[in-house]
């Protein structure tokens, strides 16, 4: 894996925001949002919440029994092959705040499985965003 310091284009600010109001749609006390995305194209969207969705999913992916990430419901949305797309991962604080979204290792074992190439996450400092190329 290679992590990198992404510098916040206009494609990805349209993407951060997306993936900002998925967040912003879960009941979590840490609200995730999550998009699969192909250059410009919007595949899939998600977001973390208490689902029986988690019951669709693999045991070795599944972190929790009763709830599922942002990033698994995100691959679960978009039912097509994902080799090679990218997806955007942002946390969020009550104030709306970016925080760590680094994905666990149970989501990051899955993004690697469907064949996800590069992830970018919030961080909770400047510039508030990384990239991780898979």
């Amino acid at each position: 894996m290679v992590f990198l310091v992404v510098l916040v284009t206009m494609k990805n600010q349209s993407l951060i925001k997306l993936a900002k109001n998925e967040a912003e749609k879960s009941e979590h006390k840490f609200r995730v949002g999550a998009v699969i995305f192909d250059g410009k194209r919007i595949i899939s969207r998600g977001h973390n919440h208490a689902n029986a969705w988690s019951s669709k999913l693999h045991p070795r992916f599944k972190k929790w029994n009763t709830s599922i990430h942002a990033e698994a419901m995100a691959i679960l949305n978009a039912r097509r092959r994902l080799k090679g797309k990218s997806i955007v991962v942002v946390r969020i604080n009550r104030n709306g705040d970016y925080m760590l979204a680094l994905p666990c290792e149970h989501c990051m074992s899955y993004l690697q499985y469907v064949g996800i190439k590069n992830i970018m996450y919030s961080i909770n400092e400047e510039p508030y965003f990384e990239e991780v190329e898979l």
